[in-house]
């Protein structure tokens, strides 16, 4: 059990939405937090003696609503090299212009610092956890360095595509599927329980010749 003093204490919290089966708005709250666990929560005349201490990091948290670190249950950690190039396009040449643009231009160097600058917007917003739909195959080893290197919590829902020639998968998901069972076994058991993996599929569409301005839509179905 954590003991005092703590490294952050939130003074008075105006509102604290908390997560307990009650699912509780407190008000006048204070929270105390040691390394990166909650320690104590409640009225500041009962913790702010025990857990306050000269190195203890306060916060007036008078006029703030504190809630639980949020999730983002769907984002593309190589994703953020895209911003305003790919605005109001249809869904089929989109898809064609990130294969080219972004996809099929990534390293393993970039691909980390893409999943660095998702990861601190996601902070930025009071995102501490994501599941990032589709980590790149092969790839896999840059987003857990970022995800590691913030220390958020995350699930990789590895990428099993054969929808495009531009992709790094395989011809089929045969190839991708093999490899992912013992990729996601020994990922597993280094992540200490802060990051999880699982699959994803992209659907199939039928290949086509087409250029990126193409503004054709999706097959039905």
């Amino acid at each position: 059990m954590a003991q005092g003093p703590a490294s952050v204490y939130i003074k008075d919290a105006k509102f604290m939405l908390t997560v307990d089966p009650q699912r509780r708005l407190l008000d006048g709250t204070s929270l105390a937090v040691s390394g990166d666990r909650i320690a104590a929560i409640g009225p500041n005349v009962e913790l702010e003696r025990e857990w306050v201490g000269p190195e203890t990091k306060i916060i007036d948290g008078r006029e703030r609503f504190v809630t639980p670190g949020f999730i983002n249950a769907h984002i593309h950690l190589e994703s953020c090299y895209d911003k305003g190039l790919l605005d109001d396009v249809p869904v089929v040449p989109w898809c064609e212009r990130y294969l080219s643009y972004t996809y099929g231009t990534l390293t393993d160097g970039s691909y980390y610092y893409a999943a660095l600058v998702s990861l601190l917007v996601c902070l930025k917003t009071g995102t501490t956890t994501v599941s990032d739909y589709g980590t790149i195959q092969t790839m896999e080893g840059s987003p857990v360095r970022a995800l590691t290197d913030i220390g958020m919590r995350g699930v990789l829902a590895r990428d099993l595509m054969d929808v495009h020639t531009a992709t790094k998968s395989d011809s089929s998901t045969t190839a991708p599927a093999a490899h992912a069972t013992p990729c996601s076994a020994t990922e597993r058991s280094s992540w200490r329980g802060r990051r999880s993996s699982g699959s994803t599929r992209h659907r199939r569409w039928p290949r086509r010749r087409s250029s990126p301005s193409s503004t054709s839509q999706p097959p039905p179905g």
